[in-house]
Formats: C-alpha cells, structure tokens, sequence
C-alpha cells in the first residue's frame, strides 16, 4: 500500500500523541511523589516525545502548506507553538537527556559561570 508523505506525517503525529498521552497518565499517577523514579523517567521521555512531536508537526506543515484546513489549524495552534518554542525545549532534551550534560559547545552544563 502507498502511503503519502502526508498519511505518513498524520500517523506519527497520532501516534506520538498516543504515547504523550500516556506518559501524562502515569504522571498524573505519580506526581505527589516527587522522588518517584518512574515520575523523573516519565518527565523525560515526555520531553523526548513533545520534542517529536513538534519537529514531525513542522514537517506536516511543509507538507500541506497549500492545504487551506491544515493553514487553519496551525494558525490557531501558533500561539501555543510560540509558547513552547520560548522553553528551548529542544535545548533541554539535547543537553540533559541525550548528550550527557553537555552544551552545544561540549562544555558541562552543570558546571556554568553565574
């Protein structure tokens, strides 16, 4: 079966959020406990998949940039986007969760001048 690129990006999207969805549901479960082991892990990968989540939504939108219903809704999602894109998300799971601490630069992130 072919698929689209557009099809393909859709079903990234709903699967991610699936996964996002589930990660909010044991966090729920686990945040009075703030020494949870499982709360810290769970918070990380929720990073991980929002992270996921935002670049295969910029993909979607290169997608179907002509698509009047997809301009619709990534406009009412805009300000949202700006929100999150303000945290460098991004930053925070490449520094802590994938490159050990480390900065763009290689330097330790734990140890930074004040």
């Amino acid at each position: 079966m072919e698929v689209s690129k557009v099809q393909d990006s859709i079903s990234i999207l709903i699967t991610i959020q699936a996964a996002i969805d589930e990660c909010l549901e044991v966090n729920k479960k686990e945040r009075h406990d703030k020494s949870s082991k499982i709360h810290a892990l769970i918070s990380n990968q929720l990073l991980i998949y929002v992270n996921s989540f935002l670049q295969e939504w910029e993909n979607f939108g290169t997608e179907c940039k002509d698509d009047s219903r997809v301009i619709k809704v990534r406009k009412i999602a805009n300000p949202l986007l700006r929100r999150t894109k303000q945290w460098d998300l991004n930053g925070m799971r490449n520094t802590f969760l994938a490159h050990k601490f480390r900065d763009k630069e290689k330097n330790n992130a734990l140890i930074k001048e004040l």
